[in-house]
């Protein structure tokens, strides 16, 4: 292939994401390559993740690929350093590649990002299928000055132009399907994949921690907007035949809307039309999607059908176990109503996840602290790094305003600084500070456990006995709620910087203890023995 017009990298945050980990299928990329390439482009894609490349590995793959424009994902602020850092390498030795960010923490940071490093030539915001192609086509012409609709760019006077946001794409049949750089890539490389798909884009809700309702509404328009059942239900089946089942593909199709069922008429109508697709075509692979409690329960009489299909797994919005915080997130939601949500799902036997819990928030007291650990504890979900979460606050949030505005954040912090904020009662803090240990053995009972609970529904579903493995689950969390409300207690009698030590030492002993118990429920038959053994 020659030069190409454009090089789309996703950069890898080895902060956030283990060596080990699952490939994800990154639709961003997708959507962007595809786009570029029907408009007559020349695209690669180099997944860094993928390869295990490093910042400097990264940027010699570009000097070696010369693109003649250069697309970096800063989807997430794990990203930011890494971004800069392949930017500014580039830029040192070849500052005739067009270098541009683009991605939801780009977005809201797309003037500092730029006033910051001289190194970024622009910054996409929003939906950047548009933007990126009129970003290419200038400068594969020679002409990469002047405003760009839905861009913040550095002219060459080194001035910064704002050109505004750019329309909202209204039809998403119209789009092509996103590409598969970074699947084939991890295929190609003998890595674990998981495939994704897209059914629209938008949000409906307006959770002061998160900036989807923004960020994908910056161009106006209609707030949810969904591609028809029938085209998502071919993109679908396409998948399927294309990919599940392959060596290293992971066998459940990903859907990464923020929001996949909805609890509005329209909403169910759309779902009840896909169900109709998928049981005419007689798909029935495993699928994971989001979901906040309110539309599972609106949605309560499509579970079976959901559940025939193949839904195996759905991230549910939880956020806390508690009911003032979940009000000050706005979350219209209630822990009862999360409860009874939790209760449909284990009825069909459908994993659910809670990855955006938020453990500990600044403004909370040492009670709410614990009474968000046993409501972890009562709905099955208590897992190490649950626990450990803290509120992240992300540029272009209304809660990032607020705590600027009661003291609590420093507004002048690093651009992928999410913690700097303070505690209003100390003793929150110091439990916060103390829950920072995640080493193997916890990392692996949280993986075991995550295993577990899909292995119950598995065996749900298919009438066999749980019993040694439910309790050897339940154990394990036992043993992560009873030790982290052991530290609220010691943080309460002003003991827990004395007494840290040895409770640690119990607690990692009690975790080897369970991971042994959870491991060999996972690797051998039940019987009726071992659930005794374990329930006494």
């Amino acid at each position: 292939m020659s030069r190409p017009d454009c090089l789309l990298v996703r950069p890898w945050a080895p902060s956030a994401v283990p060596p080990d980990a699952l490939v994800e299928d990154s639709l961003g990329v997708g959507f962007i390559s595809a786009s570029l390439r029907q408009a007559g482009y020349r695209v690669m894609v180099l997944d860094a993740f993928t390869f295990q490349l490093q910042d400097e590995d990264v940027v010699r793959c570009v000097l070696e690929i010369s693109p003649a424009v250069l697309g970096i994902s800063l989807h997430s602020f794990a990203d930011y350093r890494h971004c800069v850092a392949i930017a500014d390498g580039v830029a040192a030795q070849r500052p005739d590649i067009y270098r541009v960010l683009g991605g939801e923490h780009a977005t809201f940071l797309a003037r500092p990002i730029l006033e910051k490093h001289a190194s970024v030539n622009a910054v996409v915001a929003g939906e950047g299928e548009k933007t990126i192609q009129e970003i290419v086509q200038r400068v594969v012409s020679g002409r990469a000055t002047g405003l760009i609709s839905g861009a913040v760019t550095r002219d060459t006077d080194g001035s910064i132009l704002d050109g505004g946001a750019r329309r909202a794409i209204e039809d998403l049949d119209a789009l092509p399907w996103p590409h598969k750089d970074t699947v084939e890539l991890a295929i190609q490389a003998g890595r674990p994949v998981a495939v994704s798909l897209l059914t629209g884009r938008g949000c409906t809700h307006k959770c002061t921690f998160c900036t989807a309702n923004t960020f994908l509404r910056l161009g106006g328009g209609v707030v949810w907007r969904r591609r028809s059942p029938k085209q998502v239900a071919d993109e679908m089946e396409d998948l399927i035949r294309r990919y599940i089942g392959r060596p290293g593909v992971h066998p459940m199709i990903q859907f990464q809307d923020v929001i996949f069922l909805g609890a509005s008429p329209q909403a169910r109508r759309w779902t009840a039309e896909f169900l109709d697709e998928l049981e005419a075509r007689g798909l029935r692979t495993p699928y994971y999607l989001m979901s906040r409690a309110e539309a599972i329960l609106a949605n309560a009489d499509l579970m079976p059908r959901l559940a025939a299909t193949g839904l195996s797994s759905v991230e549910v919005g939880i956020e806390t176990g508690v009911d003032r915080i979940l009000q000050a997130y706005n979350k219209q939601n209630s822990t009862g109503r999360t409860e009874d949500a939790i209760q449909i799902l284990r009825e069909h036997a459908i994993c659910y996840d809670a990855s955006g819990f938020i453990m500990f928030d600044p403004r909370m007291t040492l009670e709410e602290l614990r009474t968000s650990a046993l409501f972890l504890r009562r709905i099955d979900h208590a897992t190490w790094d649950r626990y450990i979460t803290k509120l992240q606050v992300f540029p272009g949030t209304v809660i990032r305003s607020q705590l600027i505005e009661e003291g609590l954040y420093r507004s002048d912090g690093e651009l992928d600084d999410v913690y700097g904020y303070r505690f209003v009662d100390r003793r929150v803090w110091q439990v916060a500070r103390h829950t920072w240990f995640y080493d193997d053995s916890i990392r692996r009972l949280d993986c075991a456990m995550r295993s577990s609970k899909a292995e119950i529904a598995r065996r749900v579903r298919h009438g066999e006995p749980v019993g040694a493995l439910s309790n050897a689950l339940d154990l394990a969390q036992q043993v992560y709620c009873e030790h982290f409300l052991a530290l609220i207690g010691l943080a309460d009698a002003g003991e827990l910087e004395t007494r840290f030590e040895e409770q640690m030492r119990v607690f990692l002993v009690q975790v080897e203890f369970a991971s042994v118990c959870l491991d060999s429920c996972l690797l051998t038959k039940e019987d009726s023995v071992a659930a005794a053994g374990l329930a006494s």
